[in-house]
């Protein structure tokens, strides 16, 4: 057969292995082939004249079809590959020298021969699936026509029997003897196939287990150049976030190598297996690279753009533009999402984000054929509501805003470079650089001059004269190669040791010199970095436990006999623990620590595991870190968090340890509830296991996004995980918050979902994509199902998707309406599903987030820290509706802000805040007043709180205005509890003081930057905020309108007037103030022209309130001075008698005044306006009731007050007395207030006290 037809039956990656197999250098190393023949595809296809492109559809009608000679052919492909199990192999376009398709299709394992046929037919038409299809379309733009069938191939599946012991974070490391054998072996490959540029995929097996091998090389000179990544176990290097790897680059002559890597494991090379080879077209060994000029720095930062530093340049793209970005934890992930975005939103990417990535594994190779640059860094700290990004990545600098048209023009520099991670160096091993070799660097135990170190050694001395690799970055490859820390390591069959320069020279002295605590004196005082003495002095304790008593002071002191216990077990990753604890000593607590010493001690003696010992300390750790990173808890709430993990750990067995890991360490809960789920678990087991299953089940679904053909079966999955794990939890009171909050987590997991495939339809309106957010909507509603009864509404919503389903197209926008989700849901209760009145999809999107939001129960309070109950008090004490805590979890929790927003919401985290302000719907686009005023108040911010930075910007989203704001620290690293409360003493002043904008033209803001700007608002703006702090209306159920709180902000920025009402007031002083008030009482009772009534009444209001907010003692004074002034007393009493720091003061005056017309006058105020007060005190409630009953048909919301709250508190004569002199009876507050009024209450309408107020939505 000739290799043109062996192409075209094979494919080209089968025909060129067989190929190769002919020839003696690989006959050995690859394993053998059995090919499937296309005429086996072709007669399916011939025969059966289907002509669907559904995949599933296939896959079975094949089977169905080959079912009765499935034996036959199993039989002839176990003559070849021998018994399963067996991979089935892709060979289809994706290998073409001028087509890039990695990862296109398939290649699925065959463990059994009953899954034979269908594992084929998964491989076959694994082009029909519809990621494949989209990368097709991509990789052969108009050339691409429709799937076709592929050729496939048998392979036996390359197996380890006797496996070594490898960790989770360790990646294999070949010596220079194996290295050498790898490369002749590449060296071999490119003669034999005759190219200059490969792709190869091996297999090794070795003494530890399987190693996944992915190299791409380049011939240049007849010398070979390039980057080999190794990862234990099959498929590691393809798909790099299941597994961690390591990459040896070589990028000058004879073996000189460059690595990147933690935690090596130096492996046996026993047999080497090529699988694949290929031509590699967009990988080069020196790239050409962009950074930016020193203008375009300045420029950027100060338009505000928010510099974020990366952690490494994964790929370097062609060149720097301004665009948007994508952001996932894996490449793979980012790919899938790259895939389901549109033609013109492909465009105008400018750079990928991503926590995990190789340039070798699949997602690397097709982003490195689009030119887009790809960096690793912490996702989390990509600022929220950024759209757009400039990105540096030869300096791993990164600019993000809200606002790409500030900035037109990038200046850039070009220039030549081998790109390499930031985490590279050179590794220094004991088969290459015996001790022998560091001998002459050392003398007497001590060191000599570390400068002339790296003139001293070869390969340091190789990499100074590579002129292709910048400065900056050789600099960083020496320092990296030589300090030691506890991941820059190498670990053998019989030892784990340093593979950096310094690491082996502390090492030889000291285990050559005998002076202990002389060495330990030199790390001590050395200029080494922390992490570096803190790694020596981990081995050095392997070396001699005696001079433990110097490195751990406090532990030597509290707990030696324990402390050495565990030291005897010379692990170097235990004793780096161990100097952590003795770091954060304080922090944790001596009795805390010595608890956990002790039962680490009880590890040994039961288990003998040093792996386990090591998990307990880390959770100590982890424990440590996770209060750090919410910083809500107080030092009591720590210390009862503590108490129950000693609990925990005292009777933990070995495998309830190793879920403590894991929960302490991935957790998605807040640390409280998740030390009271262990807790619990301690009698009940099952309650660990359960949430250990739902974060695994969780950590998928969370990345579902970029896998658009299996987003309805990850939901599923999470619908069905959490379903069980509800049930089980519901069966413990202690749990209950529990459920709620992994509830809250899964409905913003959907929310977010749901937006992002909304975005996509937008841009691409198909029927894939329309179908796919139906079909996410209704696996919503089948999860609402487990928190709600209501079937009606379920069924008539899941009714309404089935109806659309095939009506893309008919709808006017996605917009939202300017109607309250409460009313599709009443529709949805009363009608039948033709009467629904929703109009497109994305509002039902909206109905269930708000319904989801609306389901959530309530918190049991004492489960949250004092911080937040705080806050949540604050935010509840000022309006009609009670605002929930809608997050709380692993590292951020989310408060629902009070009103005059559509939707809102707060969420807190330690490293910045994020508010997003929702307009109402269809808020018409000249009329978005309130959101330019906050704008200009919000910039203006950073000039009155410095410790902050500020920033915000609006945008219109699927027909809704929304303001995201975000505040970043600036004195320090990391906000605080404290910088909780100030921020949001702030914004919810900003937000429950801007009421009224309905209508307003955006014109009125025109000069709103040039308004505000004397220093005196400063002041205003800190005492308006105090105002708000100390304003609580949380008993008294009033329309919170009444009070000029609700508006001030409004009428400020509304009418200057005010502005200049307010500035001359705080200028002139109190007495000003108090004057002009007086000055109103007149105009108020004379005045017959309305229109001016109401605006004295305002000037009064608002005055009332300046001057309760800056001097409210003097203003209670003043209060007693006008009691003859009916109106004016009334609105100071109004906004002065909610101060609740002035209550004490107003009993006082109540309590202790001799004059009768001073007591009346302050007792009938209070009743009016904050009733709470006295009722409170329970010993004058009779007279105070025998009072109200003295005035008939007066004091309606003091004497609802007192049946709601007070009715089991009085005698039912007089309860039934104060029923008759009301129109209306409240609910009672609890079951035994309740039970008082249905006895008493004559048929009297009822009402919901909290739920009266007429402007309540």
């Amino acid at each position: 057969m000739t290799k043109k037809n062996s192409a075209y039956l094979y494919g080209e990656k089968c025909s060129r292995l067989l190929e190769l197999r002919e020839t003696p250098e690989f006959r050995e190393i690859i394993p053998s082939i059995y090919p499937i023949d296309t005429s086996m595809v072709d007669e399916f296809m011939k025969n059966s004249s289907y002509d669907s492109f559904d995949f599933q559809e296939l896959v079975s009608k094949f089977i169905e079809y080959y079912e009765e000679r499935k034996e036959k052919l199993i039989e002839s492909v176990k003559t070849v590959c021998g018994n399963t199990p067996w991979i089935i192999r892709s060979s289809g376009d994706e290998d073409g020298e001028l087509n890039i398709n990695a990862g296109g299709y398939d290649s699925i394992v065959c463990n059994t021969k009953d899954e034979f046929l269908i594992t084929l037919a998964k491989v076959i038409f694994s082009g029909y699936k519809t990621n494949a299809i989209k990368q097709m379309k991509l990789a052969n733009n108009e050339n691409y026509i429709q799937p076709k069938p592929i050729p496939v191939f048998v392979q036996p599946l390359i197996q380890q029997i006797d496996k070594g012991i490898v960790k989770d974070n360790e990646v294999p490391y070949l010596n220079k003897e194996q290295r050498l054998y790898l490369k002749k072996q590449i060296i071999n490959l490119h003669e034999l196939l005759n190219m200059d540029n490969l792709d190869c995929e091996w297999v090794i097996e070795s003494d530890a287990t399987i190693i996944s091998v992915t190299s791409f090389t380049i011939r240049k000179n007849n010398k070979i150049f390039g980057q080999i990544s190794f990862g234990f176990n099959l498929f590691s290097t393809q798909l790099v976030d299941k597994s961690p790897n390591s990459t040896l680059y070589w990028i000058a002559e004879d073996d000189f190598t460059i690595w990147n890597g933690q935690y090596f494991v130096e492996i046996e090379l026993k047999k080497l297996h090529l699988v694949q080879a290929r031509a590699c077209k967009d990988f080069n060994i020196l790239t050409k690279v962009s950074t930016l000029s020193k203008n375009t720095i300045e420029n950027l930062n100060e338009l505000g753009w928010k510099k974020v530093d990366a952690l490494d340049t994964i790929i370097a793209g062609k060149d720097i533009k301004i665009g948007s970005f994508i952001k996932a934890k894996s490449l793979n992930l980012a790919w899938g999402i790259y895939l389901s975005l549109s033609e013109k939103q492909r465009k105008n990417i400018s750079a990928v984000f991503v926590e995990v990535g190789s340039r070798n594994e699949h997602a690397g190779i097709m982003f490195a054929s689009t030119g887009i640059s790809v960096l690793r860094m912490d996702t989390n700290n990509i600022p929220l509501y950024c759209d757009s990004v400039v990105i540096d990545p030869v300096n791993l600098e990164c600019y993000f805003s809200n606002n790409k048209e500030n900035i037109t023009q990038l200046d850039t520099l070009e220039f030549d470079s081998i790109v390499l991670p930031k985490d590279c160096f050179m590794l220094f091993d004991k088969q290459d650089y015996t001790d022998t070799f560091f001998e002459d660097i050392i003398n007497d135990g001590v060191l000599k001059d570390i400068d002339s170190i790296p003139i001293k050694i070869k390969d340091l001395s190789v990499l100074l004269r590579i002129k292709d690799i910048p400065d900056k970055k050789k600099k960083e490859i020496i320092y990296k190669s030589m300090f030691p820390k506890k991941s820059a390591t190498i670990r053998t069959n019989s030892e784990c040791y340093s593979h950096t320069i310094l690491g082996r020279i502390y090492s030889l002295i000291m285990r050559k010199n005998s002076l202990y605590e002389y060495n330990l004196n030199i790390i001590k005082s050395s200029s080494l970095p922390k992490e570096s003495k803190d790694y020596l002095k981990s081995e050095y304790l392997t070396v001699n436990t005696n001079i433990s008593g110097s490195v751990f002071e406090k532990l030597q002191e509290k707990c030696p006999e324990n402390l050495l216990k565990i030291l005897s077990l010379k692990d170097i990753e235990i004793n780096g623990e161990l100097l952590l604890l003795e770091e954060n000593f304080d922090y944790i607590s001596e009795e805390n620590i010595t608890s956990i010493l002790k039962h680490a001690c009880r590890i040994i003696d039961e288990y003998n595991d040093t792996e386990l010992v090591l998990k307990l300390l880390s959770s100590a750790i982890y424990l440590k870190n996770r209060f750090e990173l919410l910083p809500v808890y107080s030092i009591e709430e720590k210390e009862e968090v503590y108490s129950k993990f000693k609990n925990i750990i005292s009777i933990a067995n070995d495998d309830f340890i190793k879920k403590l890991y894991v929960v302490l360490k991935d957790g998605v809960l807040v640390i409280s509830q998740e030390i009271i789920l262990l807790f619990e678990s301690i009698n009940n087991p099952e309650y660990l296991d359960s949430y250990v299953k739902f974060l695994s089940s969780y950590f998928k679904f969370n990345e579902i996004i970029s896998k658009y053909d299996q987003i309805i079966a990850f939901t599923n999955k999470i619908n069905s995980v959490f379903k069980k794990i509800s049930s089980l939890f519901k069966e413990n009171s202690n749990l209950g918050d529990i459920i709620g909050n992994l509830y809250n987590i899964i409905i913003e997991a959907y929310d977010s979902i749901g937006k992002e495939i909304l975005l996509i339809l937008l841009e691409n309106e198909n029927e894939e994509n329309y179908n796919l957010y139906l079909d996410l909507l209704n696996n919503w509603i089948d999860f609402l199902s487990i928190y709600s009864n209501n079937t009606k509404i379920l069924s008539n919503f899941k009714k309404w998707i089935e109806i659309k389903k095939n009506l893309l197209g008919s709808y006017e926008d996605y917009f939202l309406e300017d109607v309250h989700w409460k009313i599709y849901i009443d529709d949805a209760v009363k009608d039948d599903v033709e009467n629904l009145k929703l109009k497109n999809p994305h509002q039902l999107h909206n109905v269930l987030h708000q319904w989801s939001l609306s389901l959530t129960p309530e918190v049991n309070t004492k489960h949250i820290p004092q911080n937040i109950k705080i806050m949540l008090d604050f935010v509840n004490s000022f309006g009609e509706q009670d605002k929930k805590l809608l997050r709380f979890q692993r590292d951020l929790f989310e408060i629902e802000p009070a009103k005059c927003t559509h939707k809102a919401g707060i969420i807190f985290k330690s490293e910045a805040i994020y508010i997003e302000h929702n307009e109402m719907p269809e808020t018409p686009d000249n009329k978005i007043v309130r959101l330019l005023f906050f704008e200009t108040f919000i910039n203006k911010f950073n000039d009155w709180f410095p410790d902050y930075n500020f920033s915000c910007h609006y945008e219109k989203i699927v027909g809704t205005w929304t303001l995201f704001i975000t505040i970043l620290p600036i004195k320090n690293d990391k906000l605080t509890s404290e910088d909780f409360i100030k921020i949001l003493h702030i914004f919810i002043f900003l937000f429950d003081s801007s009421s009224d904008y309905a209508h307003w033209p955006n014109d009125i803001a025109s000069d709103a930057t040039e308004r505000f700007t004397e220093p005196e608002w400063k002041k205003i703006f800190e005492k308006l905020i105090e105002y708000r702090v100390s304003f609580d209306s949380s008993e008294q159920y009033v329309d919170s309108k009444l009070y000029a709180l609700s508006t001030v902000f409004t009428q400020l920025t509304k009418t200057k007037e005010l502005e200049n009402l307010f500035l001359d007031g705080y200028k002139h002083g109190r007495q000003y103030c108090m004057n002009l008030i007086t000055q109103q009482e007149s105009s108020l009772i004379n005045n017959n022209n309305l229109e001016n009534w109401i605006t004295t009444y305002n000037k009064a209001n608002n005055m009332s309130l300046l001057i309760s907010s800056i001097w409210p003692e003097e203003t209670l004074d003043f209060l007693l001075k006008i009691k003859d002034l009916e109106i004016v007393s009334d609105l100071v009493a109004r906004n002065l008698f909610k101060r609740k720091d002035l209550y004490k003061k107003i009993i006082g005056i109540i309590e202790t005044t001799n004059d009768e017309s001073t007591f009346k006058f302050v007792l009938e105020l209070v009743l009016h306006h904050a009733p709470n007060l006295v009722l409170n005190l329970n010993e004058r409630l009779d007279g105070i009731v025998d009072y109200l009953l003295e005035n008939p048909k007066k004091f309606k919301r003091a004497k609802e007050l007192i049946l709601y709250k007070y009715a089991s508190s009085l005698d039912d004569d007089k309860v039934k007395k104060v029923i008759d002199d009301l129109d209306r009876v409240p609910y009672g507050l609890d079951e035994t207030q309740e039970n008082i009024l249905l006895k008493l209450n004559s048929n009297k309408k009822r009402f919901d006290i909290k739920m009266a107020i007429s402007n309540v939505k």
